[in-house]
């Protein structure tokens, strides 16, 4: 069947919303539905062969720590006293990913009634007594104006400050912590969750449409956004900013110690098994395993320790969807607890 830009742009706008719109493009699922598609049938198609597919460097295998991550989730009980201790002398930043106001908790452009973004990861480190918020950003808006407004409250908080960066936003994060040293200064560490930093083929594929782009930079604009914010996360964009800044990036990971998590969701055959179900199948058809809108090598800085999650979407370690299901709060203390270092020569030693 072939992809017409406006059956994709219907599916792009909702899935920007994801719910309750989602429910619509889940509708539209057959009609994109790529499987079986063959990669040399989609580079045929009008606006997909030009695309550059996300070239990241090939990750370091020495520093997967998934199978770390893998028993520190599994064997509970959360976060152990030496972490916890620790957290609670720390801020920690949620910074959202693109086009996510609308889900935030109690947010000034809510929704009525949406699964919220980040809510359970506040409830729990708030009943820890962590000191936790929300960057105010505009997610909407570019990197380097994002960027701007989390180096600014990281400068200022009175705590070293911890990053937990979604999607877009650890892009966002990446650019504050390079760009401005009291901020880094500032930072404890950096928790990347699927995070686009060699960039995503569906914001590609948008802008190589001119109703698709059209449609998309009106939106945007309506939500106080720009072309920019999405050709921020293109591939053709990405490989520029890296190859100018790769230098700087190692030298800020020297200071600053940052945790990659990718994910990557297999196609469930006959079953519609995720809300991004016609992007994920989209970029398999290219041959790269993602989650929906990242590919999983894209969301691996290089030289960070990871972590890549088997069977989770976009969504999953951050909003509550049902499917696929997940424990976010442990999720979250997993991660937090490889931020800080467990496991690492810091942890051994002591």
């Amino acid at each position: 069947m072939v992809i017409t830009d406006k059956t994709l742009a219907a599916c792009f706008a909702a899935a920007l919303f994801f719910a309750p719109a989602a429910a619509r493009c889940a509708g539209q699922a057959g009609a994109f539905a790529l499987d079986g598609v063959s990669a040399a049938d989609l580079a045929a198609r009008p606006g997909t062969a030009s695309l550059p597919l996300p070239a990241a460097p090939e990750a370091d295998k020495a520093l997967d720590i998934t199978g770390l991550y893998q028993s520190l989730f599994s064997s509970g009980p959360g976060l152990r006293s030496r972490e916890l201790a620790e957290l609670r002398g720390l801020r920690v930043l949620f910074v959202p990913g693109f086009m996510t106001e609308r889900l935030l908790p109690a947010g000034a452009k809510a929704l009525p009634a949406p699964p919220k973004y980040f809510e359970e990861h506040l409830a729990l480190l708030r009943s820890l007594g962590v000191d936790c918020a929300v960057a105010p950003i505009n997610s909407e808006a570019t990197v380097r104006q994002n960027a701007a407004v989390i180096a600014a409250l990281a400068a200022a908080s009175p705590k070293p400050v911890l990053l937990v960066a979604h999607s877009k936003g650890g892009l966002d994060a990446l650019e504050a912590l390079l760009s401005y040293p009291r901020a880094r200064a500032n930072t404890r560490a950096v928790v990347a969750l699927m995070a686009p930093f060699f960039g995503a083929p569906i914001a590609d594929k948008v802008l190589a449409s001119p109703p698709l782009s059209g449609a998309a930079v009106r939106l945007l604009e309506l939500m106080g956004g720009s072309r920019q914010a999405l050709a921020d996360l293109s591939a053709a964009e990405r490989a520029v900013y890296y190859g100018a800044r790769a230098g700087a990036i190692a030298g800020l990971l020297r200071e600053v110690p940052v945790l990659s998590v990718a994910a990557r969701k297999d196609d469930d055959n006959w079953n519609f098994d995720t809300l991004l179900e016609p992007f994920r199948d989209y970029m398999l058809a290219l041959g790269l395993p993602n989650d929906g809108l990242v590919p999983a090598a894209s969301a691996i800085l290089p030289g960070t320790r990871y972590v890549v999650l088997d069977g989770l979407d976009h969504l999953a370690t951050v909003i509550n969807v049902k499917r696929p299901g997940y424990d976010r709060a442990r999720f979250l203390e997993t991660v937090l607890t490889l931020a800080l270092g467990r496991g690492t020569d810091k942890y051994e030693k002591n």
